[in-house]
């Protein structure tokens, strides 16, 4: 049995039990410092590190008797950081203990004073997500792959943040929710960038009975900023067109799509800035202002993905037509500048086969002269 000092992220008492996978029994836990150091944040991390610092003390929590399942559990968590463990006297309410302390291999570059409620006030509702999905392949793929996937697993935490706190109205719908669906097995059988989760579930009927137990999976994606760059002057819009697996997997034998700007949103981003920044990277454009078109799932039946969608308005006129992209993402994107008109007739034709780009054109369609009116046309 062993007995480590955590100081911080770890000293979040809800965190430290979901990488552990059980509850850690008041006796064997306890408030604790650790003197002549003191806690800094990595500087642009979410997280900290000790450095020595005569005067000073470093609070956190003293955990005793950690088996070796539970050292393991914590050395597959922490599998990305490369850090060393030194054993140090730590003073709690029963005197000074000797406990194992994890420290950084290398100095990382020093930020503002760590305390752990600022942590927790910014972060911990994501980092607590982002642990049970970890934790969850925890006896099915290593540390270091772990280490590789973490950014989007926290990038798929921060989307159930926002489905978490977005309040929608439902003029049309039923008063059933969440509640209302009963889990029995909840897996992830599948892991890379992408994941895929599988329920064995019931869920309430419109008759209030509950339904048999049914088997169902789902891709999990990322939420999506989608704009159609748009000048209203010119009366003309930006199209991205690019390689898709989804069209080579069924069998396409042009699987390049003609589509708005896309990208995913990255964790601590909002939709907007999304938006913005995936305008510059995918086209050179810089949207004047994003009018919001929807918020929607584009296919609920099998996918988690949600996408914001905006018409962008641009100043066109002199925007160059090419080749964008980022090159550590593979990506290969050829924008062009198209006539509203050769747009609606893309789209009349039944040639376009995105379906956000049907979607904003046809919205477009709907509020193209309120748009033209307000730039003075």
């Amino acid at each position: 049995m062993k007995t480590f000092f955590f100081f911080g992220t770890l000293a979040h008492r809800p965190l430290l039990e979901i990488v552990l996978g059980r509850v850690c029994v008041s006796a064997n836990i306890c408030d604790a410092e650790l003197s002549g150091y003191q806690a800094h944040w990595v500087k642009d991390q979410a997280y900290p590190f000790l450095e020595a610092s005569k005067d000073a003390s470093a609070k956190g929590l003293l955990v005793s008797r950690l088996s070796s399942e539970d050292l393991d559990r914590l050395a597959y968590y922490e599998a990305g950081y490369a850090y060393d463990i030194q054993h140090l006297s730590i003073l709690s309410s029963n005197g000074p203990v000797q406990a194992s302390v994890f420290f950084p291999i290398s100095a990382p570059v020093k930020g503002a004073p760590w305390r752990l409620q600022d942590w927790c006030a910014e972060y911990a509702p994501l980092a607590l997500l982002a642990a049970q999905e970890a934790m969850s392949y925890y006896g099915q793929i290593d540390g270091q792959t772990l280490a590789e996937r973490f950014g989007p697993i926290r990038m798929r935490a921060a989307s159930v943040l926002r489905a978490q706190t977005h309040q929608r109205d439902h003029d049309f719908s039923t008063d059933l929710a969440r509640k209302d669906v009963r889990i029995d097995i909840h897996t992830r059988p599948y892991c890379n960038f992408f994941n895929m989760q599988e329920f064995d579930l019931q869920f309430t009927k419109y008759n209030g009975d509950l339904s048999e137990k049914v088997n169902r999976a789902t891709f999990t994606g990322f939420d999506v900023a989608c704009v159609l760059p748009y000048d209203p002057v010119e009366d003309c819009v930006l199209l991205v067109e690019q390689f898709r697996l989804g069209p080579f997997a069924r069998g396409e034998d042009r699987p390049w799509s003609i589509e708005p700007v896309c990208g995913h949103v990255d964790v601590g981003e909002s939709p907007q800035a999304a938006a913005h920044r995936e305008c510059m990277e995918e086209a050179g454009v810089a949207p004047s202002e994003l009018i919001e078109v929807s918020q929607a799932y584009p296919s609920p039946g099998c996918s988690t993905e949600y996408f914001y969608s905006y018409i962008g308005l641009c100043n066109l006129k002199d925007i160059q037509e090419g080749i964008n992209g980022l090159d550590s993402e593979a990506e290969n994107i050829r924008s062009q500048i198209v006539s509203y008109q050769a747009l609606m007739e893309y789209v009349d034709s039944r040639a376009a086969n995105n379906l956000i780009l049907i979607m904003m054109a046809n919205w477009l369609a709907r509020h193209r002269d309120r748009l033209r009116q307000n730039a003075g046309l």
